[in-house]
């Protein structure tokens, strides 16, 4: 008996679950896992959706529609053009070794990709790194200001008990002077 999966289904334009048989073109969880893993580790949709057995198109379908495999693309290969990066680093640092040292022995082992095609890849994939990374940043930045902007509230609120003003009340620019005058300092 063949392995039920749930799949997505627009028959009439609407979006819905749908159990369906398991087959080998199939692209569901364990599918999308793998392919996420292999994605992290290589950069190459390409490469990626072939390894698992599915078109490229059909891992681009998806990523359009789910935003959480989506949101796993992103942090897949975020981590491969971090190491891609490394990779690329590592072979320049032992061609110097090579180079300085004579040390071919000391050559370090690193994934078989063509140097070419790791800046390729880079390339490819340094607009979209980088967006994700200043969105994330911008992000922080953004949260940091609303923590610090709910600790000064809270501050004031707490100095305006001590000081026995109404809690709504604006804290003074010497509030600091006064919360050490009502023993709170």
């Amino acid at each position: 008996m063949a392995k039920m999966i749930q799949a997505q289904v627009r028959g009439d334009g609407t979006a819905g679950l749908q159990l369906r048989a398991e087959t080998a073109r199939s692209f569901h969880d364990r599918k999308k896992r793998k392919f996420l893993d292999e994605l992290a580790g290589s950069a190459n949709v390409t490469a990626s959706a072939k390894a698992v057995g599915v078109a490229s198109s059909t891992v681009y379908q998806h990523r359009r529609t789910d935003i959480a495999f989506r949101l796993a693309w992103d942090d897949a290969i975020d981590g491969a053009y971090d190491m891609l990066e490394t990779m690329m680093l590592n072979r320049a640092i032992d061609y110097q070794r090579v180079l300085l040292e004579g040390d071919a022995e000391r050559v370090r082992e690193v994934p078989q990709i063509s140097t070419a095609d790791a800046m390729r890849l880079l390339k490819m994939h340094r607009d979209s790194v980088m967006q994700r990374r200043a969105r994330i940043a911008a992000l922080a930045a953004e949260t940091s200001t609303d923590t610090r902007e709910a600790l000064r509230a809270k501050v004031i609120a707490i100095s305006n008990r001590l000081l026995g003003k109404p809690d709504d009340a604006e804290l003074e620019e010497d509030y600091e002077g006064e919360c050490e005058m009502a023993g709170a300092g």
